[in-house]
């Protein structure tokens, strides 16, 4: 046997040599993988769970042909991934405020997109159209999309579409399309179902629902009305009564803003304190009127009525004199915060 302190050198180098094995083992275990394997290829995020809320960037897909970009823009419709379906766009719209998940989400629960069946693309580059037919809610929709080559990637033309609001004066009137206000009298949207509300409790928009087919097409907006809601009828009815009774209580032959009036003959002079106007027919017309809205100031309601005074006073010379007059329209402004009534 070697002397002990060889012993002890000898143990030493052992544990050294192990020591250099484990490293090498770990080493070989946690090193990266050779460059030359080569890159893996990744698809365009198109499923998964709907996504809520604004919209946020998603990456560029990389299709690898013009049916498959609009394949995938229709299944993150149909999901309500208002990133993704933004990134198939080739030149991203001007306005995106609305084209976000809030809104595809809102339009699903009416008129879900489904039933998605895209051509196979011609193999054509540069720019192809693809026709495809998908639903939106129970409307079967037949539609053709611009796909335009970019790089290696196919990209659609346009992804949303151009929607007018001028018939409802949305700068005068505050309105909101899904709930979300908008003010501008054109809107970009995705193809789905939207709801045009008014914000103002007064008013409300008759057929303001309307679907969005595809980008290429244009819904009819132009049969969409602003009217006086009942609450904003009631309104107005209370304004008018409201006034009636302040031009009743007038001392004076002429009312400003009452449209009745009378005067006396010349050499009479009327002592105000004595002028009394009492209504002869139509006491509760005002609470039966029916306002509409001007058709070119939406702010600015209108309605016929026929309500009969009279007038009894006495002039300065002690002669009791006696006169009718009428009220047969009513003008109401909804500009500001309350109705503001006024007889012509």
């Amino acid at each position: 046997p070697a002397p002990r302190k060889n012993r002890t050198g000898l143990f030493i180098l052992l544990g050294a040599g192990v020591l250099v094995l484990a490293l090498v083992a770990v080493f070989a275990l946690f090193r990266p993988a050779s460059p030359t394997a080569g890159p893996t290829a990744t698809a365009p995020a198109t499923s998964g769970a709907p996504t809520t809320g604004t919209s946020t960037s998603a990456p560029p897909p990389m299709p690898a042909d013009a049916a498959a970009a609009v394949q995938g823009y229709l299944d993150a419709l149909a999901q309500g991934d208002a990133a993704t379906a933004l990134s198939y766009a080739a030149v991203a719209p001007a306005d995106t405020s609305l084209l976000s998940a809030e809104m595809l989400a809102a339009g699903r629960l009416v008129a879900p997109i489904s039933d998605i069946r895209v051509a196979p693309s011609s193999g054509a580059s540069g720019t192809e159209t693809v026709s495809a037919s998908y639903k939106v809610g129970e409307r079967v929709v037949d539609a053709s999309f611009e796909v335009v080559q970019t790089g290696s990637a196919w990209l659609l033309q346009d992804v949303a579409a151009s929607v007018s609001l001028t018939s409802l004066s949305p700068a005068t009137v505050p309105l909101a399309v899904n709930g979300v206000p908008v003010s501008s009298a054109s809107v970009m949207l995705f193809p789905g179902s939207y709801t045009v509300a008014a914000q103002d409790a007064r008013f409300a928009v008759s057929h303001g629902t309307f679907l969005v087919e595809s980008p290429g097409a244009t819904p009819d907006t132009f049969s969409m009305e602003l009217k006086l809601s009942s609450a904003g009828t009631a309104k107005v009815r209370a304004a008018a009564q409201k006034k009636l009774n302040s031009c009743l209580k007038t001392r004076s032959l002429a009312p400003a803003g009452c449209a009745f009036g009378t005067y006396l003959p010349k050499g009479n002079k009327a002592r105000t304190s004595t002028i009394r106007w009492t209504v002869t027919k139509g006491a509760t017309a005002m609470k039966k009127i029916k306002p509409a809205l001007d058709a070119g100031n939406p702010t600015m309601a209108r309605a016929s009525v026929n309500v009969q005074v009279k007038v009894n006073l006495s002039s300065t010379n002690g002669r009791r004199w006696y006169g009718y007059s009428a009220i047969y329209l009513v003008l109401a402004d909804l500009s500001g915060e309350s109705v503001k009534v006024t007889f012509p």
